[in-house]
Formats: structure tokens, C-alpha cells, sequence
């Protein structure tokens, strides 16, 4: 879980989109499909946004509903408060939600039948189904209902998932432009002694710069069009790091790596998450062992398909 309690902790973001424009808060098909289920909810109703991140969805909620009462539970180690602050416009709405952290979905420690209503936003997956399962039943309220949006195994966000990670692959390799960059770096790093570089040093450091940048450029030859949106997107983050010699460090290389190691885990997780057909299925049936008028069934949007869509009643 490290790598998602450094994620929420450090990355601005509501969710986990920190890339995208649904950074700050949910829109599009997303805000677009929990509007109706918002607005049909009872007068200050109780809702828990289980696996929140930041709390995206829960902020969402209040957009739409000032007058609901919000929680938000998540596995990690969140803290949305101490993230951001007055001058965010989201901040009076984190205000109001009752953050949850380090409480998994599978041992929810609210009471019996506390809310009206559970919902989640590509959150619901990552756990173990059963367990969770269990843990929402309990805590919803008779006639109370259970509505998540789950990955898809073949949507677009999945596939831009996957093209991320071979993009990833160029630079946290065994021989990846990391470990190219790091003798460079160590380099650089005898080089910042000297006030004034001989010509000889300026012919090494022009050299090994040249043939780190070929790298790179090799790499980003190599990828599909997906990949290289990626690979761009990476770069555009690491080169300036590296161009500047007279600070480049192998410690840098190091945190750059680390970050990037972390990220790739985080993809990893959203890949393995996704549901396919037979996983949606087994869900279904583990549904209606308690739940009523389960369904599940896809979102498609004009991009492609979108997620699953996972409703059930109490």
C-alpha cells in the first residue's frame, strides 16, 4: 500500500486520473451517470464513498446534493485536509465529508445500517469481493442500495493503462534509460567540483549527454503511438532533471526511479483490477446471495467502452 499512501499524500488530485482533466473532480460520462443517482436520494441522506482516494466522488456528491451527510473510507493512509487548503475551491467541500483512512473495504468499522446509501468509483474492485461484500450489506440500511463503477478489462482507460506500462518498461528496466543515466549522472557529479572545465571535460560531458539523448530517442522510436504519448508524458518530467548538469546527482536518478517504480505499481493495480466478463459474472452471483435486484452491466461512452456498472439492493 506504500505506493498508494504516497500517491494520495503527495499528488494534488481528488482521484486517481492526476494525469487527466478529472484531477479536481469528475466529469463527462462519469458525473453525467451518478447525477441521477444523487439527486434520488432521500433528504439528507447518509452515503458512504467507499475506497475515496482524495474524494472525488464524495465531492461530486455535494456539488450536486449539499444537504447529504459523506463519509469516505479508503485502504490507505488519506488525508484530503492536510493536502489542500483554503485557496482550492474543493477545500469548504472536503470540509464537510468524514474521512476514513487505513480502513480497508473487507472491515468497515461503521455500525450497522448507518447509511442509505454505498457508492464507488473505480474503488469497489481492488478488494476482495466477498468479504467486502459482507462489510456493505451490513452497514446499508433495509431498502438501502449499493452502486459502484468498476474497471473494465477492455476499456480504453485499461488499454491507456497498458500502453503507460511499456512506456514505464523504457525507463525502470534493468537496461533502461535509468540505469543509462546513471553513470552520466556520476559524471556530472565530478565535473560540479571544478569551477572552470578543461576541454577535455566538456568534450566527455558533451559526449555522454549526446549518447544519453540517442537513447532516449531510441526508445521513444520504438513505442506505438499510445506508448509514446506516454513515454513524451514521462520525459517531459525526467529531461530537464537530467539536462542540468550542474545539479544532476545519482541521487536524483534514484528518486526518479523510485517515483516511477511506484507509478508503475499503481498501473499495475488498475490493470489487475479490471474486471473481464467471467469476473463481472462471479460477482453477480456473490451479489444476489444476499442483495436483491442485482445487475451489472457496461458503460460505453463515444470513446469506447468505459467500465462496469455493479447496482444492487438491500
Amino acid at each position: 500500500m506504500q505506493h498508494w499512501d504516497s500517491y494520495w499524500q503527495k499528488t494534488k488530485a481528488l482521484n486517481s486520473f492526476a494525469e487527466g482533466e478529472q484531477a479536481q473532480g469528475y466529469t463527462g460520462d462519469i458525473a453525467q451517470f451518478w447525477q441521477d443517482i444523487i439527486r434520488s436520494l432521500p433528504d439528507t441522506a447518509a452515503v458512504l464513498d467507499l475506497a475515496t482516494g482524495n474524494g472525488g466522488l464524495a465531492v461530486l456528491a455535494l456539488q450536486l446534493r449539499d444537504d447529504l451527510q459523506l463519509s469516505a473510507s479508503d485502504r490507505a493512509n488519506i488525508a484530503p485536509l492536510a493536502l489542500f487548503d483554503a485557496r482550492d475551491a474543493v477545500y469548504p467541500l472536503l470540509q464537510k465529508i468524514q474521512f476514513y483512512g487505513n480502513m480497508a473495504s473487507e472491515q468497515l468499522t461503521f455500525a450497522d445500517q448507518t447509511f442509505d446509501i454505498v457508492i464507488s468509483q473505480f474503488g469497489f474492485e481492488y478488494a476482495a469481493a466477498e468479504p467486502t461484500l459482507e462489510q456493505l450489506h451490513r452497514v446499508v440500511k433495509p431498502g438501502g442500495k449499493f452502486t459502484a463503477l468498476v474497471h473494465h478489462r477492455d476499456s480504453f482507460i485499461t488499454r491507456d493503462c497498458q500502453a503507460g506500462l511499456v512506456a514505464i518498461q523504457c525507463f525502470i528496466a534493468e537496461q533502461g534509460l535509468f540505469s543509462e543515466a546513471l553513470p552520466f549522472a556520476r559524471l556530472c557529479q565530478e565535473l560540479q567540483r571544478e569551477t572552470i572545465l578543461s576541454a577535455d571535460q566538456q568534450a566527455s560531458l558533451k559526449q555522454h549527454s549526446s549518447a544519453l539523448l540517442y537513447s532516449f530517442k531510441q526508445q521513444q522510436d520504438s513505442l506505438q503511438a499510445e506508448q509514446k504519448e506516454w513515454f513524451n508524458l514521462l520525459a517531459a518530467d525526467i529531461v530537464p532533471v537530467i539536462a542540468n548538469w550542474r545539479s544532476l546527482t545519482s541521487d536524483a536518478i534514484a528518486q526518479l526511479r523510485a517515483n516511477m517504480l511506484s507509478f508503475n505499481q499503481r498501473l499495475l493495480d488498475q490493470v489487475n483490477a479490471a474486471w473481464d466478463s467471467d469476473d463481472a459474472s462471479k460477482i453477480q452471483q456473490l451479489c444476489a446471495l444476499k442483495w436483491h435486484d442485482v445487475s451489472v452491466s457496461t458503460l460505453d461512452t463515444t470513446e469506447g467502452k468505459l467500465c462496469w456498472v455493479l447496482q444492487a439492493h438491500k
